[in-house]
Order: C-alpha cells, then structure tokens, then sequence
C-alpha cells in the first residue's frame, strides 16, 4: 500500500494484448496484413507477409518479470541482451497483464493512484506498414476499437489506455482524433518518428499536419509519445547490417540511437504554432519517464 502521504501516478503502464487486438476490427480486405504464423514450433507476427522478430514472443504468453531489467545499467564484462536477461526472470502472464479489473486490484495492491497505460505489440505496426496509409490507419482503427472494448480510454478515474493516431493522411488521423474523444479518450499517442509519406517523410511539425494540431488545441487533450520502432535501424544496419529493429537485443550503437528518436521528434518541430498547440504535460511526462525505466 502507499503510505507516502500522496497520489502516486504512473505514465508508463503497458498491457500485453491478445492475438485479436489488431485484427477483432480490421477491414476484411486487409485480413493478410496482419498474421499469426508458426516458425519452428512457435508462434511470429506476420506483417504484410514479413515475419516480425520485434517482439520475440507476440502471445504475451510467457514474458519478461517486472524488474527483470533493472540491473541492465550495471552491467560490464559479460553484458547480456534485455532478450536473455527476459529468459532468466520469465514468468507466465497473469490475469493483471490483460485485463483492467485485474489491473486496478494490483494497482490498490501495489499503491497506485492511475496510470497511463500503453499498448506494447501496436509500436510494431507503423514502421512496417509505411508503404501504404490507408493500411496503417486501419491497423490503427482496429487496435483502438479494441482497446476501447476490452479496456476503455478512461476507466473509473484512474486507468487511461491511450488510443494510437498517425498523421500519415491528415483527414484519416483527425477522423480518429475525433472519434477518440467521442469514446472519453484522455490522451492519444503518436510515433516518435517523421511522418511517412509517398513522397519521403516529413516532421509532424511541418504545415501540412496543422488540421491535426489545431483540433488538439481545441480539444486540450494530452499527445504522448512512447519509444516504439521509429525507424532508426536503418543508421545502424548502415554499420552492423540487420535488417529489422529488434529492441531486446541492440547493440550499443543501437541502443544509443534508441534514446534520439523523441528529443528529435521535438525539436524537428521548429515552428512555435504546432508545439504550443501540443499540452507541455504530455511532451514531458510520457517519454522521459519511459526513456529512463
């Protein structure tokens, strides 16, 4: 129980989803695009027909036990990967992981006040899917009608699961944005990242993403951004090879360029009107918690 004497909140809760929270809502003729296929006796996530190692084990089934990482840091001689740290601690998921009733009980347990809690096998969705918008803002639809569903956008005070937007078609993400506050969203989340185009990328500060922003001022409701795949591992592989971002096992170079993708994100939006239009809570509390843990 908490006895500090106040609230303790928490921006970096995640949930571990179920093998429907990208497809349960998905437009019929993008059923191909997302998969789960078996390798070898186990089960892999299939994007637009590439098996995915971002995340070794998409089922959730098995995973990392809370605090399995926290001596990484220390670590000299000998290093080991978050993946085979993550083999030492596993444990099988609980009911707590997936499900917000659950969840809460753990959080009066554990002395939580609320919390944000984020989504972990949707950061895998953009850079795969940055060949074709209307793609990625159906995957993005389908996740968050999802959440909606089995976990809502603000429940009971103090659980807010935070629904994930793209800019990369304009009208598409302010649709969303508004369909997300129509559902009681809090806050919405957005990919540290340029914002894919068939013309090459571009920062999410940049004109053409105003629309997006202004109704975000109007709305006065919280961006947050949290690590996710931005597509740095290009930098990397132009050193080390590879050919995917593969967060539980980066080599030092990688994990440095890891820690960019955020600051960068902010300060590549130069023009005052799009980050004054962002809340300055959400821009510092959801990354630089996360960055850190």
């Amino acid at each position: 129980m908490n006895d500090l004497g106040f609230p303790v909140y928490d921006a970096d809760n995640h949930l571990y989803e179920t093998r429907e929270a990208l497809t349960r809502h998905l437009d019929k003729k993008y059923k191909r695009a997302i998969q789960y296929v078996e390798v070898n006796g186990r089960t892999k996530l299939a994007l637009c027909g590439d098996i995915s190692e971002y995340i070794p084990n998409p089922t959730f089934d098995v995973v990392a036990r809370p605090g399995a990482y926290a001596g990484l840091a220390r670590q000299r001689e000998g290093a080991k990967t978050l993946r085979e740290l993550g083999r030492e601690a596993a444990m099988k998921s609980i009911d707590a992981f997936r499900d917000r009733d659950m969840r809460l009980a753990l959080m009066d347990e554990q002395g939580l006040h609320a919390t944000l809690i984020w989504g972990t096998l949707v950061s895998a969705v953009e850079e795969r899917m940055k060949h074709d918008a209307d793609l990625m803002h159906a995957a993005l639809r389908a996740f968050n009608r999802w959440l909606h569903g089995e976990w809502s956008f603000d429940y009971r005070g103090r659980q807010f699961p935070v629904p994930m937007l793209t800019l990369m078609d304009v009208d598409q993400a302010c649709a969303e944005f508004h369909w997300c506050l129509a559902h009681d969203a809090r806050i919405v989340g957005l990919r540290p990242a340029p914002v894919p185009g068939y013309r090459g990328s571009r920062s999410p500060g940049m004109p053409e993403f105003d629309p997006f922003w202004a109704r975000v001022a109007e709305a006065g409701i919280s961006v947050g951004m949290h690590a996710s795949d931005s597509g740095y591992n290009r930098w990397a592989a132009e050193w080390e090879g590879g050919a995917e971002f593969l967060p539980f096992e980066m080599s030092p170079l990688r994990q440095a360029l890891s820690a960019n993708p955020i600051h960068d994100t902010l300060a590549d939006c130069g023009r005052p009107v799009p980050i004054c239009a962002m809340p300055a809570r959400a821009l510092a509390s959801t990354y630089f918690v996360s960055s850190l843990c």
